[in-house]
Order: C-alpha cells, then structure tokens, then sequence
C-alpha cells in the first residue's frame, strides 16, 4: 500500500508537495526528489520503502510476489534474503537486463516509474491485471503522473472536464475501460503496458499476454497450484488474515485459499448485509464456522448510503460499481479495525466461469460446495429490462458495446476496489491479480466465457430490505437528482428520470431499475467532487460501522473506522 507521483518538466518542490497531499490516504511517509534535469519524483508509504527508494531512479508502489525467483534470474546470491525493500531495485535491474518485456515475468501488484538518465527516458508500467492504479496527463509542455487522479487536479494548469463516451461506459457497464478515465485528458496507465517517454515523444505498448508468464501451466491441478501460489506470498510477513465474504462462488474459493496458507495465522471474515434477517448473512456465517475464521457482521443500512456514498465515489474516482461494491466498501471498514492485509474473491466467480465450472473439482474446497448455498446466487430479484441511459454528446450505446468485451478485460476493469481497501489503511490481494493463475485459468482446455447467473434468491428473501433500499435512493435522488439539478448538469434527459423512479409505495424496484438508479447518483456523486471539486475529500463525515453482535443484535462500533 502507497503512492508514486511525479513530473516530467520544470517544477517546484511545492508542487510536488501538493501532489503527494492528495495521496496522503494512500501512506503515510512521503519523500519527493529529482534523479534528473526536469524529473522528479515522489512517494508515499512506510518509511522503510520511503527511504530505500529516495534519491534513485524508481518510484515503485506495490509487491512483487516472486521476487526470490526474480532474484535469482538476475544472479543475485541474496536471492532468499531480499525483501519488500529491494523490490524498487530488482524491478529496475531486471528492465536494465531484459528490456521492458521482462516486467511480463513479474508476480505481484505494482506501478512503477523508472527513469533512465544517459537516454533521458521515462517508464511508467503497470502489473498485468491492473492491481495498482497510475494515471497521466500532459499540460504546459510537462507529463504529470500519480497513482490516483485527484492529485493530478491539484495541480494548476489540469483541467477537470468530463469524458462523455467514458461516462456513458460506466454508467452501462459499471466500469471505465482500462486506459481511460472519466476526464477528458487524464488517463490511465493499461494494465500489462508501458508507456515510454523519450525526447518529447511518448508511446505505449504491451508487455504482458494471458499465457506469457513463463511458469503458466494447464489443467485443473495446475489452477489448484496457481490458486495456492498466488495467495500464499501476498500473506507473508502477516500476523492476521482478512478474507472479505461479498457472497458467490469468489468468497468461497479464497476462503478455503486463505485456510490453506495460513499456517497459523489468525484469519478474520468480513461478510456485509442489510439486516440480522439477510440471508446471505447466515449462508456466509456457515462459510466461517468452515475455515475457522474469527468472523464480523456489518450491517449497511440503507440510510446511511448518503454519507457513505461519497467517500466511495471519491476513493474509486470514477462512478462505478455497483450496490455490491457498497457492501464492500462497508464492510472494508471494518476489516481495517483487525488485519492490514485483506483478501478477496472479486473476478474469481466469473473468471471460473470462463475456465468452465467442471475445472472447479481440483480446487481446494473442501466440503464447502457439497451442500447448497444461496450465496451463490445473485442478491436482488431481476426486474423488466430498462435500458441505460444515453448521456447527452456521448457516442451512441451501441457502439460503445464491447467495452467490456471478454472475462480479462472485465477483470481489469473491477481491479480499482483495491482503491476501497487502500483507502481506509488496508492491502487488498486476491487470485485475480496474479498474472500466473489468470493465465493458467485461460488456458484451460474448454474455457470459455462467463457462466451464466444463477436463478437468484427469491423476492420474498430479501424483499423489505430492498424496499428500504429503494426508499433511500429515491431520498437521494430528491436531493441531487431533481428536475432542475438534471438540467443544471446536462448529462441525462430529466424525463428518463422521472421514468425510472416511478414506483408504488411500499414496493421494490426491480435489479435492473436499482442499478440504474444507483448508477445515476454515482455520476452525480463524481461529477460533484470531481468536476465541482476538483478532488477534494468529501466535506460530510462518513456513517458509524454498523455490527452485529454475537447475539444477533446490532450496534454501532466504538469508532467510525478509517476513511
């Protein structure tokens, strides 16, 4: 967990100052400095890394899982000896020996900048799945670059206009395309890509393919391994485990991960719902008593999604997500009371899916899928099909379409919760961001694409908690989604609104509806601090942490939690 920013250019130490304020969630140590004429660089993290890593030619923000192994191919004798540290040093040699295609061979999240002084060039790459975030943007002849994008609209000269094509794919898809953002000349890094700054010319490439990774392997014993090898290094060095039980086939499948590398280590479960009375609660429960886990309910009541929203919108930087992301975010409050490290399942399910759901009797499940699950099932009732909306001057729907085309594009572009976590002090890992078991899930004989939902829980199970959801979007909609805001902003037409939330009292919206609603008040929320604010932290105070005690009975935590 931490944060690289920098500038390509003439700048002052103050505004390398000012960047690295906006990130000041993201660690707590901060150093700026500058390896080269017009370069300068800055991170935030622990002071260890900090210090190791100022005055040299790299800002790296991440881990590297395999670094033993990187160690030895580049000859290292120190190779079972090095740590977090020297990841910064072993990423610059091994560009330095192989060229950036050796980045492919990296295990790990991370986001790195690497300058080489007697070219006068810059590299900025990405981990393959995009576990790290890295954005960029020209202005006044310079290239200013940091993990999150609201450090970037500190700065004078960077414009905060909105990317309406962007836009229109997050509020369909829930998600913004790798590469981009939802402000016009800010963008991303891509995940598996370096972009290579030299002489005033700048390009981008991949470095990285499903299958590349020169230990990738086929089968299911294979996904088995991969799946225990990519949990088992992003543990190390932690007293205690977090597991986040969202629901789905995911949280199982890290949850029995996380028992088989734990070794000892205490491990925690986080599961969030609405009520004592959620099912999933009592499916996810069951889950716990499986591995063994401490566990902790957290309630999100549905009033609370007003303050809570925000600080999402501001910790994602982009109106994404859905109402399950709330949950998690929810719920990530709470594991940063009890572990620094959290693991998740998110992408696993539909990543499965793709592999095909006969591959799952090699994994590591114990008795886990020998009995039914509701979990499995989606959490809301599928209403009538309602289209998304077109947002004024964004391209059309339809050619917008395959954004989120193929289960690694989709994965890539859910890798910005790890935001979420790194937000309120917590290193988020999962299965998904390892480029190894990815790949080996791809290369699976038979994989295909994603498996279809499941039949879903029933109306009648969750169904007063989805009225008192649906009552709680529409006091929010009163609020930032009137006629007058609508027209004020410009981005929908004000009668689609009005269609949408048109419901009868005391009954739920459907999935869909709920969606969309959600979705609309997240690009209000965006717009607010993003475009309004240019990135400011939210002004109101994000809700208490709801729990459940042991006796089923709620109550709020002695403290907020971090934000």
């Amino acid at each position: 967990m931490g944060a690289l920013y920098g500038i390509l250019g003439a700048a002052d130490h103050t505004e390398l100052r000012v960047l690295g304020s906006r990130l000041a969630h993201r660690g707590r140590e901060a150093a700026e400095w500058s390896p080269g004429r017009d370069l300068h660089l800055g991170i935030r993290g622990a002071r260890r890394i900090v210090d190791v890593q100022e005055h040299g030619p790299v800002a790296f923000e991440g881990a590297i899982d395999n670094r033993s192994e990187i160690a030895g191919l580049l000859g290292r004798r120190d190779r079972d000896a090095v740590g977090p540290a020297q990841d910064a040093g072993l990423v610059f040699e091994l560009v330095d020996s192989l060229g950036a295609e050796g980045l492919a061979r990296l295990a790990g999240q991370f986001a790195v900048a690497m300058w080489h002084g007697p070219e006068r060039r810059l590299l900025l790459a990405r981990d393959p799945m995009g576990g790290a975030p890295l954005y960029f943007t020209t202005t006044h002849d310079r290239l200013a670059f940091a993990s999150e994008y609201k450090a970037l609209l500190a700065l004078d000269g960077v414009t905060a206009d909105p990317d309406l094509d962007q836009l229109q794919v997050a509020h369909a898809g829930g998600w913004v395309r790798p590469g981009h953002s939802c402000l016009r000349g800010i963008f991303s890094v891509a995940p598996g890509a370096v972009l290579e700054v030299r002489a005033g010319r700048m390009s981008s490439r991949s470095y990285w393919e499903p299958g590349s990774h020169p230990t990738a392997a086929r089968g299911s014993d294979a996904l088995r391994d991969a799946l225990i090898t990519a949990l088992r290094p992003k543990v190390v060095g932690s007293g205690r485990i977090g597991v986040d039980l969202s629901g789905g086939l995911g949280s199982l499948l890290v949850a029995e991960g996380a028992r088989a590398v734990a070794e000892g280590r205490e491990i925690h479960t986080i599961t969030t719902g609405y009520g004592p009375d959620d099912p999933v609660l009592a499916e996810e429960a069951r889950t716990a008593r499986a591995v063994g886990s401490r566990h902790h309910t957290v309630i999100l009541d549905p009033g609370d999604i007003e303050s809570l929203l925000p600080w999402m919108v501001w910790h994602l930087e982009e109106p994404s997500g859905g109402i399950e992301v709330g949950l998690m975010f929810a719920g990530a409050r709470e594991a940063a009371r009890h572990v620094a490290v959290a693991v998740t399942g998110a992408g696993l399910g539909e990543l499965m899916g793709a592999a095909g759901t006969g591959r799952l009797t090699g994994l590591p499940l114990g008795d886990l899928l020998r009995r039914p699950l509701s979990a499995l099932k989606a959490a809301y009732h599928r209403g009538g099909g309602f289209p998304a909306a077109q947002i004024r001057g964004a391209a059309p729907l339809p050619s917008l379409a395959g954004a989120a085309s193929g289960p690694l594009q989709r994965l890539r572009m859910q890798a910005s919760i790890e935001r979420l976590f790194t937000g309120v002090g917590i290193r988020l890992v999962g299965p998904c961001t390892d480029p190894v078991f990815v790949g080996t899930a791809l290369a699976l004989p038979g994989a295909r694409g994603p498996a279809a939902p499941g039949g879903g829980l029933t109306r009648g199970d969750r169904f007063h908690h989805q009225v008192r959801m649906a009552d709680a979007l529409d006091r929010m909609a009163v609020e930032l989604l009137s006629p007058g805001a609508v027209r004020e902003r410009g981005f929908f037409e004000p009668a689609y609104l009005a269609a949408l939330l048109r419901r009868s009292r005391g009954q739920a919206y459907g999935e869909e509806r709920a969606g969309r609603i959600w979705s609309l008040l997240l690009v209000e929320i965006w717009a607010r601090e993003f475009l309004d604010r240019r990135g400011a932290p939210p002004e109101r105070p994000a809700p208490p942490i709801r729990l459940l005690d042991a006796a089923g009975a709620p109550r709020s935590a002695a403290t907020s939690g971090a934000i």
